[in-house]
C-alpha cells in the first residue's frame, strides 16, 4: 500500500510541476521584433557588458557560507558571457530601457492581476564549443515568476529542473548551500527542455531551478531577456487561476 501511495504521490507531484509553465508564441509584432533583433545583435551601438566569472550569477555578489563560496560551480557548468541589466531590483534603469518598454509591457500583460517588475536582464551567450547546460540556479530568493524571451532561433536549450528552492528550508545562505550541494552531487533532474525560438516567451515559477546552455553547431550566439515578476498580492499565482478569480474581467493596471 505504501509503495502504491508513493507512486501516486510521485505522479501527482510530477504532473503538478509539469503544469506550472506558460508559453506564448509570436509575442511581438514582426517590425518591433526585427528592430530589437538588430539592436541586441550589435547594431546602433548597443552596449554589452562582459561577465568573466559565470553568466548564470549576477556580477558583484559574493555569497559566502563559512569558508564556502556558494556561487562557485564545476568547470563544465561555468560559462563566461555578456549581460545588460535594463532594470535592477533597486529600480535603477538602463538608458536603453525605453527601447524595450513595449516588450516589458507585453510581459506584464500576461498577468491578470497587479504585479511589479523586479528585474529585467539581457543575456548574450556565444558558441564556445561546450555542449553542457550552465549552472542551475534561481534568479532571486523571494517569491516571483520568471520569464524568458528569445530573440532568435538558436541552439542552446533552457533546462528546467524538477527541483525547487524551498523558502522554508532555512536562511538564504543555507538555501544556496543546499542548491550548490545538489549541483556538486549531480542531483538535478530535467523537467523540461525549452528550445530558443524567435519571439517566444515562457513563464515558470521563480523558485524552480533552471539553467541556460551555450549555442552549438551553426548557431553563433544566443540572446534572451530575463524577467522577474512579483505579484502585489502574495496570494496571486499566475499558474493557479483560483487565486485570482476575484479580479474578474476588468482591465488590470500594473
Amino acid at each position: 500500500i505504501e509503495y502504491h501511495y508513493h507512486l501516486i504521490y510521485t505522479h501527482f507531484l510530477i504532473s503538478y510541476v509539469m503544469t506550472k509553465f506558460i508559453q506564448r508564441d509570436n509575442l511581438l509584432t514582426p517590425a518591433y521584433l526585427s528592430r530589437l533583433q538588430q539592436m541586441v545583435s550589435g547594431m546602433n551601438g548597443f552596449p554589452w557588458y562582459f561577465i568573466s566569472t559565470d553568466v548564470s550569477y549576477p556580477p558583484g555578489d559574493n555569497f559566502i557560507f563559512g569558508d564556502v563560496a556558494l556561487m562557485d560551480c564545476p568547470d563544465e557548468e561555468a560559462t563566461i558571457g555578456f549581460t545588460h541589466v535594463l532594470l535592477d531590483q533597486n529600480g535603477q534603469e538602463s538608458p536603453w530601457l525605453h527601447h524595450f518598454n513595449a516588450l516589458v509591457d507585453h510581459v506584464l500583460d500576461q498577468f491578470p492581476f497587479p504585479v511589479k517588475m523586479l528585474r529585467v536582464r539581457l543575456s548574450l551567450l556565444v558558441n564556445n564549443g561546450k555542449d553542457h547546460h550552465n549552472a542551475a540556479h534561481t534568479d532571486h530568493e523571494d517569491p516571483h515568476t520568471t520569464g524568458l524571451f528569445y530573440f532568435e532561433d538558436a541552439t542552446g536549450n533552457t533546462h528546467l529542473f524538477e527541483q525547487f528552492d524551498d523558502p522554508n528550508y532555512g536562511t538564504v545562505d543555507e538555501r544556496w548551500l543546499k542548491g550548490k550541494n545538489m549541483m556538486l552531487n549531480h542531483e538535478y533532474t530535467v523537467n523540461r527542455l525549452i528550445k530558443p525560438e524567435a519571439n517566444k516567451l515562457v513563464l515558470f515559477p521563480g523558485n524552480q531551478y533552471h539553467a541556460s546552455s551555450t549555442p552549438t553547431g551553426k548557431s553563433k550566439y544566443r540572446v534572451t531577456c530575463n524577467f522577474n515578476v512579483v505579484p502585489l498580492n502574495d496570494k496571486h499565482d499566475i499558474f493557479d487561476p483560483t487565486t485570482y478569480e476575484d479580479i474578474g474581467n476588468e482591465a488590470v493596471v500594473h
